[in-house]
């Protein structure tokens, strides 16, 4: 038969207890694997006893069901994994990603933006996270602006988030903090905000209080809190010079920085990496990384607060792996207009922990060529904390333990 070497399979559960008295043979009975269940299965081809060893089974397949009814559902098998032949096991707990975060002069807590008049500032963003350019050339973005004789911090920052934030080819969120902590409303109001819209809408009107140039720290109530510059108000509708970066609400807390206040602050910029378009087979995951660099900023710092991470488990990995090994089920049709609908178990929003079985498969005799052993990898995926993770390590962890090389017990 035809070898293929490396090969990559993927079974993912379902957030769900093992059940009683399992059973994979029969779908008639009440005991049948049920949807997303994941079960070891021994050399006899029925369930592996928690507990048991090399000695009782020389090798084991895990199955997994697809699918919510019983007669038609599909059950997901992996090759036999033989166990003189394991060479790794290993597991992963699931670990949020996150976004690259940097700050050019006040970060929430210390620092400035050094004012010059009458100074070129000039900030580039280099991204590093696009690889498939075809000359291979920097995705550089350069921001340019010029203080007046009289330059203080709040118009440097706000040229400057000002114009990324209105750059929609740009890949990070530009957002202004102030370290003046503010003052409530004149009369008591909340904030009704939507996502990449200058519009404000206030629970009550302000009066005279708030007014063209003034700031109003939106979404919490602390200097690590964003602020935007009032450009209209008219009663309760406000309108402010940059579209608003955070979540859209209503009922969000917010507080006044007169303009006096804020021309007398420190500010900074917050530039986080934004959320990158995930379509499985399509745009494939990944998150924003950026180099920073600055020109005529005198002694303005930057501050590097975090860089960004892939995670581990989350939805949209599990979801490309599961595209991805399906090539190794003979689906190699994968992309283009005409890629068909696939198997897809990973579920939208889900957190996953991820169990892996490495091994060397040298028991096949009709290789056409090439060398053996062919190395195999089955990646088990469960949702994070899932009652039947506990049930699938109590059939695994001994079974390995017993092999030659006597593997650790994986806990996820």
């Amino acid at each position: 038969m035809f070898r293929s070497d490396n090969t990559l399979n993927l079974l993912v559960g379902n957030d769900i207890a093992r059940t009683a008295g399992i059973v994979i043979n029969d779908h008639s009975a009440a005991a049948y694997i049920a949807d997303g269940e994941i079960v070891v299965l021994g050399a006899n081809d029925d369930v592996l006893p928690s507990g048991s060893t090399f000695a009782d089974s020389r090798y084991i397949t895990v199955v997994q069901r697809s699918g919510a009814t019983a007669g038609t559902s599909e059950l997901i098998r992996s090759q036999r994994i033989y166990g003189g032949s394991v060479a790794e096991f290993t597991g992963r707990s699931f670990r949020a990603p996150q976004e690259q975060r940097y700050f050019v002069g006040y970060d929430g807590a210390a620092s400035t933006i050094t004012a010059t008049d009458s100074n070129d500032y000039i900030l580039r963003i280099s991204y590093k996270h696009d690889k498939r350019l075809f000359s291979q050339q920097a995705n550089v973005k350069s921001y340019y602006y010029t203080s007046d004789s009289s330059a203080v911090q709040e118009e440097i920052a706000r040229n400057l988030a000002v114009q990324i934030g209105n750059d929609t080819a740009s890949d990070v969120l530009a957002e202004r903090l102030c370290n003046d902590g503010g003052a409530a409303f004149t009369v008591a109001a909340t904030l009704t905000v939507t996502n990449n819209s200058r519009s404000v809408t206030l629970s009550a009107a302000q009066g005279a209080a708030l007014v063209v140039g003034d700031y109003i720290r939106i979404a919490g109530l602390t200097v690590a809190f964003p602020v935007y510059r009032v450009t209209a108000v008219s009663g309760t509708s406000v309108t402010i010079d940059e579209r608003y970066q955070g979540a859209s609400g209503t009922a969000i807390v917010g507080e006044r920085i007169t303009a006096a206040l804020a021309l007398a602050a420190s500010f900074g910029i917050r530039l986080t990496g934004k959320a990158l378009t995930f379509t499985v087979g399509k745009n494939e995951y990944n998150r924003v990384s950026f180099d920073l660099s600055l020109s005529g900023f005198g002694s303005t710092a930057i501050s590097q607060f975090q860089e960004s991470n892939l995670g581990n488990g989350t939805f949209e990995q599990v979801a490309e792996l599961e595209w991805f090994a399906q090539g190794f089920d003979g689906i190699i049709d994968r992309v283009g207009d005409s890629s068909p609908t696939l198997r897809s178990d990973a579920t939208t929003g889900e957190t996953y922990d991820v169990v892996a079985i490495q091994w060397a498969d040298g028991t096949d005799s009709h290789i056409i060529s090439g060398s053996r052993p062919a190395n195999n990898q089955l990646l088990i995926a469960l949702p994070d904390g899932a009652a039947q993770t506990v049930n699938i390590l109590a059939q695994l962890n001994p079974w390995m333990a017993s092999l030659p090389k006597a593997f650790a017990a994986v806990s996820v």
